[in-house]
């Protein structure tokens, strides 16, 4: 398999499956409806890609037109828009957007980081270019510590980027066979978290703990098969007290020891999951662990114990995507008809729902102060929370 393919493969496993982008981007003057609570405060016509990022004044986003744009964060109001990277077969769309210092930075097949005040280009991160192993740093979810980018790749690698400059602080090849992705790290403490995930039929997969200052390996915990269905992570971990929580394809959620990556627990997968495998996103809430599921279902379970706590149907359908958000109290999720709803933590209970079918909601929100951020299919679309 080339490693175009393998970059095809591993996004086709990927949340986005689901939804087919639209491509084109309107950059005219944001829509301003009413502001009552709860209610959308403003929209800005773009197909927005991505959960945002914001500070106190100007909320950034990615589009499928392969820009950056920076609004206003009380009126949507245009700041400035930017080119991520140059059209052409091996440009893919960014999952998230990082503010770090005075750069924003998006991931779109590279990893490019703009000027928070102007959006001029500041570096790029690609590991083609500058004679480093892999390639397609800014295929998936990217995260920091505050001095540095966290990036996986399509090529089995995972990177730290010096957030000043963009030159690598490490690699390290956490795969070997050419036909593995690294995704969606995640830092705690001392350790970044990777899943791999190998594309053998049928899949497989490990979790990876990194030292998040020299790309040492402390330990990999390969998921066992089972086959027929898969065994590989996808969607990022979760960690909590001295564990960490990841999702496998089989539908089981696994609690790994940090120290060790032994299992300690596991959530079985649900019964009446239709098909082979149930990939799950989980977010952390408080003590509660939250999970979704292809049977349509979201859960709350006690993250101590493993003991489910509540579930709910919405009648939406399954999660669209891996990726969930969170205010502590709330948990938003997106379906794969485009809704975005607001759970409850602590009873499950939906507290509310927003259906567009002219503009759905997919990849998932940002959750800042009293405001949601969430990317739509023609829209960035700003809630009152």
């Amino acid at each position: 398999m080339s490693r175009c393919s393998n970059v095809v493969s591993s996004v086709a496993q990927s949340c986005m499956v689901l939804l087919t982008v639209l491509i084109g981007c309107h950059t005219t003057e944001p829509v301003q409806p009413q502001t009552h609570s709860g209610q959308v405060l403003w929209t800005y016509p773009a197909a927005a890609f991505g959960q945002p990022a914001a500070d106190d004044s100007t909320v950034y986003f990615g589009t499928t037109a392969h820009e950056l744009i920076a609004v206003q964060r009380g009126s949507g109001q245009r700041r400035w828009r930017a080119q991520t990277t140059p059209y052409g077969q091996r440009t893919m769309f960014g999952f998230n957007v990082l503010l770090v210092g005075n750069n924003v930075i998006f991931g779109d097949y590279v990893v490019t980081a703009f000027d928070r005040g102007s959006g001029s280009r500041r570096w790029t991160f690609d590991p083609e270019q500058q004679g480093l192993a892999g390639h397609g740093a800014g295929l998936y979810l990217l995260t920091s510590d505050g001095q540095h980018v966290f990036a996986g790749s399509g090529s089995g690698q995972g990177y730290a980027i010096n957030a000043s400059d963009g030159s690598a602080l490490w690699v390290t090849t956490l795969a070997t066979d050419g036909n593995s992705s690294v995704y969606d790290p995640v830092v705690d403490g001392e350790t970044v978290y990777f899943v791999v995930r190998h594309f053998t039929n049928p899949i497989t997969g490990s979790v990876a703990a990194v030292d998040r200052l020299t790309g040492a390996v402390k330990w990999m915990f390969a998921f066992p098969t089972e086959a027929p269905t898969g065994s590989g992570p996808l969607g990022r971990v979760v960690p909590y007290g001295g564990i960490v929580f990841v999702a496998n394809d089989d539908g089981k959620i696994y609690a790994l020891d940090k120290a060790t990556g032994n299992p300690t627990f596991s959530i079985p997968r649900r019964t009446d999951v239709l098909g082979l495998d149930d990939v799950r996103a989980l977010l952390l809430a408080g003590s509660t662990l939250v999970a979704t599921s292809t049977a349509d279902f979201v859960e709350g379970w006690d993250a101590s114990s493993g003991t489910r706590k509540w579930e709910l149907n919405t009648g939406q359908g399954a999660a669209s995507n891996n990726y969930l958000a969170t205010d502590g109290t709330t948990v938003f999720v997106t379906y794969i008809n485009g809704s975005l709803a607001a759970i409850d933590v602590a009873t499950g209970k939906l507290d509310w729902m927003k259906t567009s079918s002219q503009s759905p909601f997919y990849n998932f929100p940002l959750v800042q102060d009293t405001l949601i951020l969430a990317p739509s299919q023609s829209a960035l679309v700003a809630i009152r929370k």
